[in-house]
């Protein structure tokens, strides 16, 4: 506009007119490339964060494979040792020591116990990323009390639904974390049916700000990213999120049709 009207109008100095052409011929060129960069840019962002993902999960299903090979080779001595308990059992059960032998079999017990692998769900994606938080939650004496229903044919991404349940965990032990030992606990629901249901709970300490989407503003050291994530799989799947303070209780809740009439 400049070109053509400064300082007189462009039908005033023909000569300027090839400049003027190349110019309006040039800016669409220039903004495709900034649009083609940009473009570019988010692809690379999205590919980062999908590796991330993957990273993720790589870890969280190594984690889980471990604590399983360990359990498998503690299950492997208890049944080598299986036989001697017997023998050692019935020697006290011909002498007639049965509450020795009642002891002996409780303790017996306690030891099977400890062999146990407790699984979540049967997906080994989200029954790894649920390990992962809730055994990091008992590192730092969080109680668990979990409901969670998740069948084997769920319609959906379970990758990238991981990394929902992954970051609404991630964000209730850190905020338990900062509570007193007596008021840490974590509470996660998970329905399929009727719709695929999720809902973690937790106390917390403070004020909670929400933004004008119902999102929680982020303070402190957290930047807020995970609740970006869970925005971003709800837009992309046409999941309903919502959060709540009330109480001291905070709780989000996510809702995604799922299940074809």
């Amino acid at each position: 506009v400049i070109m053509a009207s400064y300082p007189v109008a462009i039908t005033e100095r023909w000569e300027y007119l090839p400049a003027l052409l190349l110019v309006m011929i040039l800016m669409p060129l220039i903004y495709w490339c900034i649009l083609r960069a940009l473009f570019h840019q988010q692809k690379l962002h999205a590919a980062e964060q999908q590796t991330q993902l993957l990273m993720m999960q790589s870890t969280m299903l190594q984690q889980r494979i471990e604590q399983i090979a360990r359990a498998d080779q503690e299950i492997a001595i208890q049944r080598h040792d299986l036989r001697h308990r017997f023998h050692t059992l019935g020697v006290m059960l011909e002498k007639g020591i049965i509450d020795e032998a009642k002891d002996y079999i409780n303790a017996a017990n306690e030891l099977l116990a400890d062999t146990a692998v407790k699984r979540w769900c049967a997906d080994p994606v989200l029954d790894a990323v649920f390990s992962a938080y809730f055994r990091q939650a008992e590192v730092h004496s969080i109680r668990i009390e979990a409901d969670i229903d998740i069948p084997t044919d769920l319609p959906i991404d379970t990758t990238e639904l991981s990394t929902v349940f992954a970051n609404a965990l991630e964000n209730a032990v850190h905020a338990v974390n900062q509570l007193p030992v007596e008021q840490r606990v974590i509470r996660c629901k998970c329905i399929h049916h009727p719709q695929l249901m999720f809902r973690v709970s937790n106390p917390y300490k403070g004020e909670i700000v929400f933004d004008e989407f119902g999102r929680p503003i982020s303070t402190g050291d957290s930047h807020g990213f995970g609740t970006r994530s869970i925005a971003a799989y709800c837009e992309k799947h046409g999941a309903e999120c919502e959060y709540r303070a009330k109480d001291g209780w905070f709780t989000m809740q996510i809702v995604q049709p799922i299940w074809t009439q």
